[in-house]
């Protein structure tokens, strides 16, 4: 790793350090010895301390992220959390933040949690790709989260009847069909979209 010039103990190194390798300290002897006939020496130890810099950017646990809430959840839950690493020891303070945040509808905290500022309506959006910076100040990192909104039944069916009048004549063989097709619809999804029919009043 050293070498030394016997005549003017200049040490000089001879081969890259680094703290990366789990080596900071490196403690080597000097030697002083003079040319008498019987030679008379002396040692001192010296030590080298390897100093951190920041080489690297974070890394993310993960490369992508995924989390999921209910719409229209105005207790702003907890979402995911995200979380980085880096492998310079003395430079590990990581900030996160989003490159966009929707006008700000969700907010990181420190330590990577990811929440609502406000609820959200899954017909109005259902999934949110957010693109999540770590920053140690020096070197940047991204990783993507995907962020799903789930259904609630929120919302009424509407009929869409074109014509609400029906004429027909009397005498008209039982079991003809009087409306066909399917004259409602629901904005939700799955089951909360599954409609069924049935007569309210009037018949009699």
């Amino acid at each position: 790793v050293f070498s030394i010039n016997k005549n003017t103990c200049l040490v000089t190194l001879t081969e890259k350090v680094s703290a990366d390798a789990g080596v900071h300290r490196i403690t080597f002897h000097v030697r002083a010895k003079d040319n008498g006939i019987s030679p008379l020496m002396s040692s001192v130890p010296i030590t080298v301390i390897v100093t951190d810099i920041n080489t690297h950017a974070p890394v993310f646990n993960e490369s992508s992220y995924n989390g999921s809430l209910y719409e229209n959840d105005y207790l702003l839950p907890f979402i995911t959390q995200v979380a980085a690493y880096e492998k310079d020891r003395d430079q590990v303070q990581i900030a996160f933040s989003f490159v966009f945040d929707y006008s700000g509808t969700f907010r990181i905290t420190s330590d990577g949690k990811i929440q609502p500022t406000r609820a959200l309506d899954r017909e109005t959006r259902d999934e949110y790709p957010l693109t999540v910076v770590a920053s140690d100040g020096q070197h940047n990192s991204t990783s993507i989260v995907t962020v799903k909104v789930l259904d609630r039944n929120d919302n009424n069916p509407v009929l869409t009847f074109t014509d609400r009048s029906i004429s027909l004549d009397e005498n008209i063989p039982l079991g003809t069909t009087l409306v066909s097709g399917l004259p409602a619809s629901d904005a939700d999804i799955g089951i909360n979209a599954q409609l069924t029919f049935d007569i309210l009043s009037g018949n009699t």
